[in-house]
């Protein structure tokens, strides 16, 4: 009788055994499948359109600050002063989105076209966005192209000393030739004299 309680007890853990390892597997299959559903998930939802969109539309409402943190505007500290909440003049509704669509699309570069309309002028511009290589798995694309112009004051006989933009005073003192020339988002600026010579 101990031989039989010998000969048993191995066979038990064997099917123990057995059972476990095909409830990993299984566990890990799931797990597998659940994963790749969650990056397709992911990355259908994470594409250039829906990047540009939100950039552009931080712009619109005005959010200066969050769109400078999304794309580098790609100029030094003192031509990006006006790319700040600070400049916003907080016109409701100045900047509208006509349309953000695809022209150029391959595997890691796509160019996207911009239609604003800022009161009653229109602006177009194309956006260059990238994929970053560096992740494999999730798909995380960049916006290269700053959706930025520029806002050039030239006062005559240099008679104006500074202005506000918003609530950003900008003095032509600082400038090389008295002539004031800032990035700025698209939008609706309002432009102050704050004092003159």
């Amino acid at each position: 009788s101990r031989r039989g309680r010998v000969r048993v007890a191995p066979r038990k853990r064997s099917r123990n055994k057995a059972t476990i390892l095909l409830l990993s597997t299984l566990v890990v299959m799931l797990v597998l499948v659940v994963g790749g559903i969650a990056v397709k998930v992911i990355n259908s939802e994470s594409t250039p359109e829906a990047d540009v969109r939100e950039y552009v539309q931080l712009i619109a409402d005005g959010k200066y600050d969050a769109a400078s943190k999304l794309v580098d505007p790609g100029a030094n500290s003192y031509q990006r002063r006006l790319l700040s909440d600070k400049a916003y003049s907080g016109v409701k509704g100045a900047v509208k989105v006509n349309s953000i669509t695809v022209q150029e699309r391959n595997s890691s570069t796509v160019n996207v076209h911009v239609s604003l309309q800022v009161k009653d002028k229109y602006a177009n511009q194309t956006l260059q966005v990238k994929l970053d290589e560096s992740d494999w798995l999730v798909h995380n694309w960049k916006i290269v192209t700053p959706l930025v112009t520029h806002l050039a004051i030239t006062p005559e006989d240099e008679f104006f000393k500074s202005y506000k933009i918003g609530s950003v005073v900008v003095d032509s003192s600082l400038e090389a030739d008295g002539k004031f020339n800032y990035l700025v988002y698209p939008g609706v600026y309002n432009v102050e004299v704050q004092s003159a010579n």
